[in-house]
């Protein structure tokens, strides 16, 4: 039983849907908390099956008591769910003893004791072989599909090839990136964030290399890195039940599943077969007439063992998270973003002042859902956009106007009339990086030569002058002005790539001092640095300056923004996942989705600084090899056995891994990835070069040990845990198997069960007089034709009963009947002696059918499964002899055969002579004779009844 979220987040699902895998013998009784599961026990009951349940157990009650109608009740609610479950034979075997009691003394009871006697033979044809079927399925739950191999698939329906091909992939080499990267669209606030707040720097991004491409920082390799290749998954489909929910799910919402353990469900076969027997030997006709009511303490008994059921404890639980680590995930997933409470910047402000109109074209970036405060003061804003539509909210707080903005980039434009304004102040609570302006009869205070604003903005009229004084405003010149860019590469080697760009207009040269970072060394030749500062000239029409350093490995990297020159900052870092950073100072920034990299950016103000910790976290222990699958192959002869073991190995690292073999194993073949390799054992050690990524390997060797009566299959120590071990064993024909086990999913021998239940037919059927067979002969014809199918068999049992059958007094029949009877005795027997030789022909020539089942298996492969293993796994073990040991029972049995049919002939033609071997109307023994006027007709004498205490068979 276990209680799992439905849906596992902190969020309200749609539509949910979901598969539940179940291993053998596991069974779903019940699920609360989900819509529809049609395949649990409970959903198996239809309204029909429940009144065919109830009216069957009101009619066992009424025709045998109260007692052993509450039993067939418990009976019914336990086997109805049942695949191949006796239900609607029950109804004509009880109507018909209904019948047969009401109208025992009337001229129909012959006719209807007939068909009661029908009813209850096909009541048993159907009874026992769901008996024998469910009760070995309860002990042995994979013969639930005994052609079924697992392993060979894999979970969530991918196959072997899928798992292997991707771990491939997991440690394949990266190839270089291909046209521009997909990158996120979220902008962080530029505004400074508290001093001392961490900010986790994601690691991946892309830098440039010598050649002039982007490549990653990861792309270098740590020779030292301890990269885990985690655990390996098993691979194995049995029972899937699909979940599904018909309208949408809370986050609150919860899933109870109520499993039956194979425990469990072993215990409940039993309890069915031993009701099904109670109940149907009850209904016996034959039996229930016999001597003391023995059944009266039938329902109690299985009432006792219902009550033990009922407090057996279930071992079934699903395996959930622990409190601590639901917690732990609510806070991950619940907490708020890192930016609050700005999460928005504005890097860009467009004003156009005309006439009496005022606009402004704002770009906002929003990291994530958040409200912005809106440009404002006296100046009332007539016209709000978002991205060209209408603003789909706004809220005046404190006087200003806040409009509430998506994660992503946006672009708001607002509108204002001056008509009658001399003069409009704005306020900027969220100031933008950049402010541009095209002014038409209007001046702009506020704004400096280098784009920054100060905190209010001021439009003022320009008055207008006569055209002959001229314009009121003379042209000027802008200073140079660039931007900087630094892209930080942190990887085994920390490097800093900047460029320089032209920001102001071309035709004027520009020659600055750009300071390095500290401990920054310039490696890019023909560059002069003086005093820290490299010094830059670019000519009239040069647009960028680039160069290469190498930067000094230290914690904290404090990053200063110049101030006081003509000049933006961009920073960028491209951190290798090796390293760990804490980022204190202003928030990084995501470059937009058509941007060339995907980094993350520090876009400072001058003089704002950045502090970065870093630090090389030691890896968590873990195994740097995993083996996803391990198959051992064993072909064991008279002396020796061959054994082939392949493994599909996944590595984080290259190096070597060693295999122990059985003492005094002989190693023949080495093979890494289906290419043979010279590589020699050591004792009993193999040593196996490993490189990184996926692998197989196969290895061939031989041992000393041959069958015997208790053969094990030889341990190989595969140096690591391994999922998916599959242990065959092939080449089994010249033994035969008695038993077998080792591994929790494998083969089995029905052949036990099966002589189970002939030993109890045997002792059923040594009570009946008709036969001179007792317990014991009745025991050993079974046996040997076991070989043969059960409809054989039956004909052989059916032929000494109709055998019986002729010598019983109320089996006497006239005229052509008889000879049918004659004929049908002849050729019965006939048919029978065939059976018995192919019976013997079957034991003494071919190979012993033990009927071997489970996971695949057949007399010839064995086959054994478990999803997971120690580093030295189990071992499977067979208990057999030669084949020569059944050959020589088999002879044996034949020859007992061949002297009981003698017996079993010369008995037979005594009864088959009974009353005459032929009829005609001369020779009718009940023909009555003529006779002379005056005296008595005389009749033929009456057939003789055999004796009750007749000669049985001496080998009973």
């Amino acid at each position: 039983m276990g209680d799992v979220p439905a849906v596992g987040w902190a969020h309200d699902f749609q539509r949910v849907s979901g598969v539940l895998h179940l291993p053998p013998g596991f069974r779903l009784l019940h699920a609360s908390g989900v819509d529809e599961v049609p395949t649990t026990w409970i959903r198996h009951w239809s309204l029909l099956e429940l009144f065919l349940a109830l009216v069957s157990a009101i009619a066992v009650g009424r025709l045998y008591g109260i007692r052993w109608g509450a039993l067939a009740l418990v009976l019914f609610a336990l086997t109805f769910p049942e695949e191949a479950a006796p239900k609607w034979v029950f109804v004509p075997v009880l109507a018909t003893e209904a019948l047969v009691r009401a109208l025992a003394h009337t001229k129909a009871s012959l006719a209807l004791r007939m068909i009661r006697f029908t009813t209850v033979v096909i009541l048993l044809l159907v009874s026992i072989p769901f008996l024998v079927g469910h009760v070995r399925q309860g002990i042995y739950p994979v013969l639930a599909r005994p052609y079924a191999t697992l392993g060979s698939g894999s979970i969530g329906g991918g196959g072997d090839g899928d798992g292997r091909r991707a771990a491939a992939e997991d440690f394949a080499p990266e190839e270089a990136p291909r046209g521009k990267a997909d990158a996120p669209t979220l902008v962080a606030p530029a505004a400074p964030a508290p001093t001392g707040t961490p900010i986790d720097l994601p690691s991946s991004g892309y830098g440039r290399g010598a050649a002039g491409k982007w490549k990653r920082s990861g792309d270098e390799v740590d020779p030292n890195a301890m990269v885990q290749t985690g655990p390996g998954l098993p691979r194995w489909q049995w029972t899937q039940v699909d979940l599904r929910w018909s309208g949408p799910v809370e986050r609150t919402q919860r899933l109870r599943l109520y499993l039956l353990s194979p425990e469990v469900n072993r215990a409940l076969a039993i309890v069915r077969a031993l009701l099904v027997i109670a109940l149907v030997l009850r209904l016996l006709p034959w039996i229930a007439s016999r001597g003391p009511a023995w059944w009266r303490i039938a329902p109690k008994a299985a009432a006792a063992m219902l009550a033990l059921l009922v407090f057996v404890p279930g071992t079934a639980r699903a395996e959930v998270p622990d409190r601590t680590l639901l917690d732990d995930l609510a806070k991950r997933i619940t907490r708020r973003a890192d930016c609050v409470p700005a999460c928005a910047s504005s890097p860009r402000l467009l004003l156009e002042a005309s006439g009496d109109v005022l606009r402004l074209r704002i770009a906002l970036d929003a990291a994530a859902r958040t409200a912005v405060p809106l440009p404002g003061g006296a100046v009332p804003w007539s016209e709000v956009l978002v991205d060209g539509r209408e603003a789909p909210a706004l809220l005046l707080h404190d006087g200003l106007t806040w409009i509430a903005l998506e994660p992503g980039s946006h672009v708001v434009t607002l509108s204002a009339s001056l008509r009658g304004r001399e003069s409009a102040q704005l306020a900027l609570r969220l100031k933008p990086h950049r402010v541009e302006t095209t002014l038409d009869g209007w001046t702009l205070d506020g704004v400096h030569e280098d784009g920054l604003a100060d905190d209010d903005l001021q439009l003022s009229r320009v008055l207008r002058k006569p055209e002959a004084q001229g314009p009121g405003l003379a042209p000027g010149v802008l200073p140079p002005f660039v931007r900087v860019e630094r892209t930080m590469l942190l990887g085994q080697t920390w490097t800093v790539e900047t460029k320089v760009t032209r920001a102001s207009p071309s035709g004027s040269a520009i020659v600055l001092e750009i300071p390095l970072l500290p401990r920054e060394s310039v490696t890019t030749a023909e560059l002069r640095v003086v005093a820290g500062k490299v010094l830059v000239n670019m000519g009239p029409q040069v647009t960028e300056v680039a160069w290469r350093s190498v930067l000094e490995q230290q914690s904290p990297l404090v990053l200063t923004a110049s101030k006081g020159t003509p000049t933006i900052e961009v920073w960028r870092l491209d951190v290798s996942p090796i390293w760990h950073t804490t980022f204190t100072g202003i928030p990084f920034v995501h470059a937009s989705a058509d941007a060339e990299r995907s980094l993350p950016e520090l876009r400072p103000w001058p003089g704002e600084q950045v502090s970065v910790a870093i630090v090389r976290p030691d890896g968590v222990p873990g195994r740097t090899l995993t083996i996803d699958q391990s198959t051992l192959v064993v072909r064991p002869g008279v002396r020796a056995t061959d054994v082939d073991l392949s493994l599909s190995i996944r590595s984080s690292r290259g190096g070597e891994h060693t295999l122990g073999l059985p003492a005094g194993a002989q190693l023949s073949k080495v093979a890494l990835n289906g290419k043979t390799q010279p590589i020699r054992q050591e004792g009993t050690k193999v040593t196996l070069p490993i490189v990184p990524g996926a692998q197989t390997v196969e290895l061939s060797f031989r041992t000393g040990d041959g069958w015997s009566a208790l053969f094990r299959t030889p341990g190989v120590d595969l140096g690591a845990p391994s999922v998916n071990t599959t242990v065959t064993v092939e080449g089994t024909g010249a033994r035969w198997l008695l038993a077998m086990g080792g591994l929790p999913t494998g083969p089995v021998v029905l052949f036990w069960s099966l002589i189970l239940v002939l030993l109890v037919v045997a002792w059923g059927l040594g009570r009946s007089s008709w036969t001179p067979l007792g317990t014991a002969s009745w025991a050993l014809l079974g046996v040997g034709l076991s070989q043969v199918s059960v409809a054989s068999g039956a004909l052989v049992v059916g032929w000494l009963f109709f055998l019986g059958w002729r010598r019983q007094p109320s089996a006497t029949v006239r005229h052509h009947w008889f000879n049918l009877r004659q004929v049908g005795i002849v050729t019965w027997t006939l048919v029978a002696l065939i059976t018995l030789a192919v019976a013997v022909h079957q034991g003494l020539l071919r190979t012993p059918e033990m009927q071997v089942e489970g996971n695949g298996s057949h007399y010839g492969a064995l086959r054994w499964f478990t999803d997971r293993s120690t580093a030295l796994p189990a071992s499977a073990w067979i208990v057999s002899v030669p084949v020569l040991v059944y050959r020589g029972l088999m002879l044996a049995w034949a020859l007992w055969v061949a002297l009981a049919v003698l017996r079993w002939l010369r008995w037979g033609w005594e009864g088959f002579g009974m009353g005459g071997y032929w009829w005609s109307p001369a020779s009718d023994p009940y023909r009555v004779q003529s006779a002379p006027s005056g005296q008595p007709a005389a009749q033929s004498p009456q057939p003789v009844a055999p004796a009750a205490d007749e000669p049985r068979d001496p080998g009973a």
